[in-house]
């Protein structure tokens, strides 16, 4: 499911939809739920996998510090 969250994701583009509810939906906060869901099947290698895929920057304003580096 989270394959097809993350192919609709990117279809909309870069844009967040849904923006009030939890940081919205876009390829970004699919990629933190895929990351959630590896950490909850005891798989903290593919959540790192995961995790690597994600850029800081992508994430809404309020899940990331200024103070994270490029």
């Amino acid at each position: 499911m989270t394959a097809e969250a993350a192919a609709i994701a990117r279809e909309l583009s870069s844009t967040t939809r849904l923006r009030d509810h939890g940081g919205g939906f876009s390829a970004a906060t699919v990629q933190l739920h895929l990351i959630s869901a590896e950490n909850l099947t005891s798989d903290p290698g593919a959540a790192l996998t995961a995790a690597h895929a994600l850029s800081p920057q992508s994430l809404p304003n309020h899940l990331w510090s200024p103070f994270v580096p490029d």
